[in-house]
Formats: structure tokens, C-alpha cells, sequence
């Protein structure tokens, strides 16, 4: 089982129109993948950023399939340039140690196969974590 964790802070200036339609976004993107097997959007209290989202996913197929799939770019191409500071992980139940580097090799590669999603994430807001 993975839980991929994203936690993030809008830019200032993102009006309440633009936050509600990202959120909308991540919680109805990960609800059109069938690989998804739950989301959860919602405010972060005593931390350092405002917002998470978590979706979980069962395996690395199931995790391809849902940062491949169409619903999920779209998601992208909306927030990423909304964010003031980010942090992106996943937690998983494996105990296998290479399930980080295999994890970090589906994010290149699909960077790798969609080149303009490069020019969305580096102009977003910066990492923290």
C-alpha cells in the first residue's frame, strides 16, 4: 500500500475562485482513476503548510496508472503554478528499500514522457521537504 502525500501552500495572490477549483481538482482527478483506492483533501492545522492531499494507491502499477492518466495531468497543469511552497512523499507498508528509488524513477519517467509538465513544475512554488 502507498499513501502519496502532497502538502502545499497557495501563492498569495490565488483568489478563493482558483483554490476551490485546484481542490475540486484533486479530490475528482483521483476519483476518475480506478487505481486510486481513496483521496482525502483537506486543511492542515499546526502545520507548515495549509493544505494536504493524500491518495492511496495499492501497488506501483497502480501508482503509474494514476500519474499517467489524463485527469491527473489536468490536476497538474491547474495547481502546480498556484503553489507557494510544497511537499510531495509517500508512505508505504513494503519494507523493501528500494521502493523510494522505484517510486522516484515513475516520477522521471513520467517527466521523461511528458516534457511540458517540466516548464509547469519548475515554475511552481518551492519545495520544502
Amino acid at each position: 500500500m502507498i499513501h502519496h502525500v502532497i502538502r502545499f501552500t497557495v501563492k498569495p495572490d490565488v483568489t478563493e475562485k482558483q483554490l476551490d477549483e485546484l481542490l475540486t481538482s484533486l479530490r475528482e482527478h483521483a476519483q476518475e482513476v480506478p487505481a486510486v483506492g481513496s483521496v482525502f483533501v483537506g486543511r492542515e492545522h499546526g502545520g507548515d503548510y495549509t493544505w494536504s492531499a493524500t491518495v492511496v494507491l495499492a501497488d506501483l502499477d497502480a501508482y503509474w496508472a494514476y500519474l499517467t492518466h489524463p485527469a491527473h495531468l489536468c490536476t497538474d497543469r491547474l495547481g502546480w503554478p498556484l503553489l507557494e511552497t510544497f511537499a510531495m512523499f509517500d508512505v508505504v507498508d513494503d519494507p523493501d528499500p528500494e521502493m523510494g528509488p522505484r517510486i522516484a524513477a515513475l516520477h522521471q519517467r513520467r517527466l521523461d514522457e511528458n516534457p511540458e509538465l517540466t516548464d509547469v513544475i519548475s515554475d511552481a512554488g518551492r519545495p520544502n521537504g
